[in-house]
């Protein structure tokens, strides 16, 4: 949710996270998918526009409007035509989001965040940006592989990123080939 509650264009990159996966692409491609699985469920609103209620299993990072960010229920997706023109909000450090003129945009306003309709948005106004995306409820923290618990934290995945960019296993040893002085520091 870089700046915008609900309508986006179809390329718009999403992050959105269930029980069994995590879903990282455009938003059109992930609603395409949910109409196609829940056909029975979906309902057409007019000309080309359909709308699916959601469980409330997939969620998506949201603003609160004293721009704290949270993993939040996603209740309902849509697909239609842009009502009207569209706009594109480009913020001050290069991200971007298009949307359409007649829904709602959030901005940071005196009292908090706020939604205001795409075409009342003004250059200079201030939208909320994801910086850091939360750490997802009920993360799976350790496995445990042949009587070996590994701690599944930022190391355990910066090696394993290693292993998969220069890594090798034969039998029982693994080699990490990478020759960087920060490499070999790590891997102690």
């Amino acid at each position: 949710e870089p700046a915008t509650q609900m309508s986006s264009v179809y390329g718009t990159k999403i992050v959105i996270h269930n029980k069994t996966n995590q879903y990282n692409g455009p938003i059109g491609a992930y609603i395409d998918a949910l109409l196609e699985k829940h056909k029975e469920k979906v309902v057409t609103i007019g000309k080309d526009s359909v709308v699916l209620d959601l469980d409330g299993e997939d969620a998506i990072v949201g603003v609160s409007t004293d721009e704290k960010t949270s993993w939040l229920p996603i209740s309902q997706v849509s697909r239609h035509p842009a009502n009207g023109g569209l706009v594109e909000v480009i913020t001050r450090t290069g991200r971007s989001t298009t949307a359409t003129l007649t829904h709602s945009f959030l901005k940071r306003t005196p009292v908090g965040i706020a939604p205001v309709l795409g075409s009342d948005l003004k250059v200079g106004d201030r939208v909320p940006v994801a910086t850091e995306i939360p750490e997802v409820a009920n993360l799976l923290q350790s496995m445990t592989h042949e009587g070996n618990t590994f701690t599944l934290d930022r190391l355990f995945g910066w090696i394993c990123g290693i292993y998969i960019a220069d890594g090798s296993l034969n039998g029982r040893i693994v080699r990490i080939s990478k020759m960087d002085p920060k490499v070999e520091e790590m891997c102690k």
